[in-house]
């Protein structure tokens, strides 16, 4: 289980304007479901969704993970962070891969490190993962020597390399051509159909509605929306179907 309750968070513009992030957001993640974050730019969805792998502070709220709660209204440790971490991964929309590491390091860094794991039993999980994301033969390339769409599965699979019981996806096709989304989206499917629950950020409103089991949809920092696709996509509010006419045309 991973919950937030009141979370708020507050920074001051480029035009000295008070912009509230996150104002008072509680919502619980349901580790058997795909969850699917959606809202305009500056909504605080991916404010929302760093906060849940505690690479985002609030001002204040608490995190629970499991048996642990962090609560942001005091400091927040170096050991809160990695027992936060234990339960969650994150895939950036930027990839950042180690650009000095061949892929099949940058997927074992993390189980060598974090968890653990000796350099062979990390490779060997590499190996198996860069093969389920149709990355198998391609261990010993350099980032450089990658298509973007490449460079996102090997992310994903550096990301369920660490057994996470939540994949924290942050907008993880915005940056690729149409061709290169289609085969991250296809292995971020399989992800779905498997034992780690998917919470994603994206504005891509097609792959929302074949994957998600839940939308949550966000406006001005607070939720306007929690329910299923099937609800959302034929939902009158205002606001969404605003957004729906926008990101869906």
């Amino acid at each position: 289980m991973m919950r937030v309750d009141s979370l708020t968070k507050r920074f001051v513009s480029k035009d000295g304007d008070d912009v509230v992030a996150l104002n008072a957001v509680s919502v619980d993640f349901d580790p058997q479901q795909t969850t699917v974050i959606l809202g305009p730019s500056g909504s605080g969805k991916s404010t929302l969704l760093r906060t849940l792998n505690v690479l985002e502070t609030p001002d204040a709220g608490t995190l629970t993970v499991s048996d642990r709660t962090v609560d942001f209204s005091g400091a927040v440790t170096a050991e809160d962070k990695r027992a936060i971490r234990r339960h969650s991964a994150m895939v950036f929309q930027d990839f950042q891969l180690f650009s000095h590491l061949r892929v099949i390091d940058n997927v074992a860094l993390g189980p060598i490190k974090a968890l653990g794991l000796d350099k062979s039993q990390a490779h060997d999980r590499a190996r198996k993962l860069l093969a389920q994301v149709g990355l198998a033969g391609r261990e010993d390339s350099y980032p450089y020597q990658l298509s973007g769409g490449q460079k996102q599965r090997v992310a994903i699979a550096r990301a369920l390399a660490m057994e996470p019981e939540f994949l924290l996806c942050d907008e993880p096709t915005s940056a690729l051509d149409p061709e290169l989304a289609a085969e991250v989206r296809r292995v971020l499917a399989e992800v779905a159909r498997g034992n780690t629950a998917l919470i994603m950020v994206t504005h891509d409103l097609a792959f929302a509605r074949n994957i998600a089991d839940r939308i949550i949809f966000l406006a001005d920092g607070a939720i306007e929306f929690d329910g299923s696709a099937d609800e959302f996509f034929v939902t009158t509010q205002e606001r969404i179907v605003q957004f729906r006419h926008v990101f869906d045309s």
